[in-house]
């Protein structure tokens, strides 16, 4: 008897490509003429750059993030080949679901 159950990542097959590159290049308008919204304002002089102490703050958590991983190579690959396995392991499930095709619609 044929296993009835279905991956769970085969939810996310794009079952229409065109349509789906048709929106994603809308969102990529749309997030342009937001980032002009955003920055129109501050190239005018209306809104002042208060923003950096912000941004310092970012730059300096993303900066001991860094040193962390920096600090132990050995804790940095194991983490990578961590990631890797758990991003590629779900797409491997639906090749071998498909009987090695790379699945292209949704069952």
């Amino acid at each position: 008897m044929a296993d009835d159950r279905q991956h769970p990542m085969l939810q996310y097959i794009i079952n229409n490509p065109e349509a789906f590159a048709q929106n994603l290049a809308k969102t990529l308008e749309q997030a342009g003429k937001a980032m002009a919204a955003y920055i129109e304002p501050r190239e005018q002089g209306k809104i002042t750059h208060d923003s950096t102490d912000e941004l310092t703050g970012v730059v300096k958590t993303l900066a001991q993030v860094g040193e962390y991983w920096a600090s132990d190579p050995q804790r940095a690959i194991e983490a990578q080949g961590r990631l890797w396995t758990w991003v590629h392991r779900p797409l491997e499930l639906i090749t071998e679901e498909n009987d090695g095709r790379a699945a292209c619609t949704r069952r």
